[in-house]
C-alpha cells in the first residue's frame, strides 16, 4: 500500500476523498491504526477479505438493483506485488515488461532480468560521491517501504533536501505530507524497494540521489546548479541551428535534383503502385477472401524485387530455363546463401489477370504439406507478374518415367514410396487443410520431385475450392495460375 502521505497510502490513488467515503491514519508513540469513515448518510459500504483469494475488497449497495456492487479490491494487477522489480526497481503496468530501472541504474542480473523476472532488481552505473551527489526528481510514485526510513514532521522540503545530501548513507527523500501544499520530510537509506509509477496520476513526487554525472546525462535538474540550465539552453539552440542548416542543404539538393528526376519518379511511382496492389489486394485481403474461419492467419509472403530475380536467373537466360507452357515460363534461379529457386513468370499473352495471380498468392501460401511444392514468394513489377517456388531438381515424375537412363532409378519401393506420399498431399488437400481442394489436374508432369525422389504435387490452375461440408458442387473458382 505504501506510506501514508497525509491523504491516502501513497500506493492506493483510489484512496482520494470522494463519493462519501473518508480516510484517516493515525501513527504516534501510543497507537498505530487506519479508518475509514462514511460521510453520506446514504451511502452502505462494506470492506471485507476474500476468503478465497485473500484480495481485500470494498462493496457498495446499489439500491436499485438491491445488489452489492464491487467498488475497490487489491491486488488488482503485478505491480501490487511486493518488492516486484526489486531494488531501485521501478514497476510500471502500462510497459512490457512491467520493470523498468530508474535512471542512473541497471539491471542487476540480466539474463534473468530479460526472462521478466526483476526480482533481483538493478545497481548503480555510477558509485556515489557524497556531497557532489545531485536529486532525480521522479514523478507520480509510490514510495518506497519505509523499514529504513526516517521521519522529521517539522522540515519543510527545501531543509529535506539538505539534510539528505550531508548524509552519504541517504539515497532519497520525499514529503511526509502532501496535503496542504506538502509538509515534513521522509529520508531513506539503504535500498529503494517496492516502488511503481502511477502514469494517469496517483503516487507523489520521489527525490532519488545519483551521482552528479548521472544526474547531467539523465537532463534533470538536481539541487542548485543553475550552470546546467545554461547548458541546456546553449544545447538547445546549437541543435536548433544545426537543424536550419541541414534543412537549407536538402532545399537547395532536391531544387537542383527536381527536373532531372521527374522522368524516373514516374515510373517508380507506377512501380510503388504495382507492389502496393500486391500487398494491400493479395497478401492483406487473403485473409478475408477465402476463409469460413474466424481465425485465420495473415498470408506473410515475400516480396521478391524484379532485379534480383533478374540477377538470380542470369536475366531469365535460355540456359536457365526449366519449361514453357501458356502461362508463361519457369526459371531456375540462385539467391543469397545459395538457395536454388523456380521462378514462374507469366507471359503477358496468356490472358492471366491479377486475380488469378492473386488466388496462387493468397492461398497456395497458407497450403502447408511436405508433398506440395512452396511457394517462397511473388513479385509485381509493372506488368510483370512472377512466382516463387522451391526448387526441386529431379524436375517432374514424367521426366523421370519416361526417360530411359533415368526410369532405371524409380524401383519398386521407391515408386510405392511416391505413391504414397502423393495420397498424403491429396488427403491433406481433400480433408485435413483448412479449405478443401480438389487439384482437377493431377497427372505424372504435376508431379515434382527433390533431390532425394520425394514427390510434391504442383500446377493448382485447374484446382477448385469446396465448402467445408460439401462432397459435390459445380464451383467456377480458380486456385492457382493455369499451368
Amino acid at each position: 500500500s505504501g506510506p501514508w502521505n497525509g491523504l491516502r497510502f501513497s500506493g492506493v490513488p483510489e484512496m482520494a476523498p470522494l463519493n462519501g467515503l473518508g480516510f484517516d491514519f493515525v501513527m504516534d508513540q501510543h497507537e498505530v491504526y487506519y479508518s475509514y469513515s462514511i460521510t453520506n448518510a446514504s451511502l452502505i459500504s462494506r470492506l471485507v477479505v476474500n476468503a478465497t483469494n485473500g484480495n481485500l475488497q470494498r462493496y457498495t449497495w446499489i439500491e436499485s438493483s438491491g445488489e452489492w456492487n464491487l467498488y475497490w479490491y487489491a491486488p488488482k494487477d503485478q505491480c501490487d506485488s511486493y518488492k516486484e522489480c526489486g531494488p531501485y526497481g521501478i514497476c510500471d503496468t502500462n510497459l512490457s515488461p512491467v520493470c523498468q530501472c530508474m535512471k542512473g541504474f541497471a539491471p542487476k542480473n540480466l539474463p534473468v532480468w530479460n526472462l521478466r523476472d526483476g526480482s533481483d532488481g538493478c545497481v548503480r552505473n555510477t558509485t556515489l560521491g557524497c556531497e557532489s551527489d545531485k536529486f532525480l526528481p521522479l514523478k507520480n510514485m509510490k514510495l518506497p517501504v519505509t523499514t529504513t526510513a526516517f521521519v522529521d514532521k517539522t522540515m519543510n522540503l527545501k531543509e529535506c533536501e539538505e539534510m539528505c545530501l550531508k548524509n552519504c548513507s541517504c539515497t532519497a527523500y520525499a514529503d511526509y505530507q502532501i496535503s496542504n501544499g506538502g509538509s515534513g520530510c521522509v529520508t531513506w537509506t539503504g535500498e529503494l524497494l517496492d516502488v511503481r509509477v502511477y502514469t494517469e496520476g496517483g503516487g507523489q513526487d520521489l527525490y532519488v540521489r545519483l551521482a552528479a554525472s548521472e544526474i547531467d546525462d539523465a537532463g534533470s535538474v538536481g539541487s542548485g546548479g543553475g550552470s546546467d540550465k545554461t547548458k541546456q539552453i546553449i544545447m538547445a539552440l546549437g541543435i536548433t541551428v544545426g537543424i536550419v542548416i541541414l534543412l537549407s542543404g536538402l532545399t537547395v539538393y532536391y531544387v537542383r535534383k527536381r527536373k532531372g528526376l521527374q522522368g524516373t519518379t514516374r515510373q517508380k511511382g507506377l512501380r510503388e503502385r504495382s507492389q502496393d496492389l500486391l500487398l494491400n489486394e493479395v497478401v492483406i485481403s487473403s485473409k478475408k477472401e477465402y476463409s469460413t474461419e474466424s481465425n485465420m492467419d495473415d498470408v506473410e509472403l515475400p516480396l521478391f524485387d524484379f532485379g534480383t530475380l533478374a540477377m538470380a536467373t542470369n536475366n531469365f537466360s535460355d540456359e536457365n530455363k526449366l519449361g514453357q507452357g501458356g502461362f508463361g515460363s519457369v526459371y531456375k534461379g540462385r539467391v543469397v546463401e545459395d538457395q536454388e529457386i523456380a521462378v514462374k513468370r507469366l507471359s503477358k499473352t496468356s490472358g492471366q489477370g491479377i486475380e488469378e495471380f492473386k488466388n496462387e498468392v493468397s492461398l497456395i501460401a497458407k497450403l502447408q504439406h511436405r508433398n506440395l511444392v512452396r511457394l517462397l514468394g511473388c513479385c509485381v513489377d509493372m506488368d510483370e507478374k512472377m512466382l516463387i517456388y522451391e526448387y526441386m531438381e529431379n524436375k517432374s515424375l514424367d521426366a523421370v518415367l519416361f526417360t530411359k537412363e533415368k526410369c532405371s532409378l524409380l524401383n519398386w519401393p521407391r515408386r510405392f514410396n511416391i505413391i504414397c506420399r502423393i495420397a498424403r498431399g491429396l488427403l491433406y488437400l481433400h480433408q485435413d487443410s483448412r479449405f478443401r481442394i480438389i487439384h482437377r489436374d493431377l497427372k505424372a508432369s504435376n508431379i515434382l520431385l527433390d533431390g532425394e525422389m520425394n514427390p510434391k504435387i504442383s500446377d493448382f490452375g485447374m484446382a477448385r475450392i469446396f465448402g467445408k461440408d460439401q462432397t459435390e458442387a459445380n464451383t467456377r473458382r480458380v486456385v492457382g495460375t493455369y499451368g
